[in-house]
């Protein structure tokens, strides 16, 4: 637990006390002020292909925005002066480790997303070396919700054929359903 949350406030990345616990609160959720973590909800068709990777996480910054899947993975890099993709980032293909943060000599770190006014940090590993490359400042973090609708009275299918993924048993809950 944080050492503030006792005190009824909400901590920051790095545990400080940031804002009031019911800051927003009055709000309606799709109004309420966000702290650097958009969500949004992605309707999609349940018949994407397996092959085609999914965009779990949207990481803004000024000239690119970088999509992760769910394995916290690049899939790809767009520029966004242009909207293309970025063919030649080394970032595609690494693991998103979070972000960074320098002041001085001293590096704060946040994981497992960077937060807007971080740098965000990906892995990448080359002949047994890991290398970590480093962005500019991320100015946006948006985390992607696929949504499909099905009629469970009618079928059941399997997750992997309502998504078109699959899932490792215990990743999301335990067997026991726990």
């Amino acid at each position: 637990m944080f050492e503030d949350e006792s005190e009824g406030t909400i901590p920051d990345a790095l545990g400080r006390a940031a804002l009031p616990a019911d800051w927003g609160a009055e709000l309606p959720w799709e109004e309420r002020p966000n702290l650097g973590l958009e969500v949004v909800r992605v309707e999609e068709p349940p018949s994407l292909s397996a092959n085609e990777k999914f965009c779990a996480l949207e990481i803004w910054t000024k000239n690119r925005t970088y999509h992760v899947d769910i394995t916290m993975t690049c899939i790809g890099v767009v520029r966004r002066d242009t909207g293309l993709t970025d063919e030649r980032s080394e970032c595609v293909g690494a693991r998103l480790g979070g972000g960074q943060m320098r002041r001085g000599d001293v590096a704060e770190l946040c994981y497992p997303l960077p937060m807007p006014g971080t740098e965000a940090v990906f892995e990448l590993t080359e002949g047994g070396r890991k290398k970590f490359l480093v962005t500019s400042l991320v100015e946006r973090v948006v985390l992607r919700i696929g949504s499909t609708q099905v009629d469970p009275p009618k079928a059941e299918p399997t997750w992997q054929e309502i998504t078109g993924r699959s899932v490792s048993p215990g990743v999301l809950f335990k067997p026991d359903g726990r």
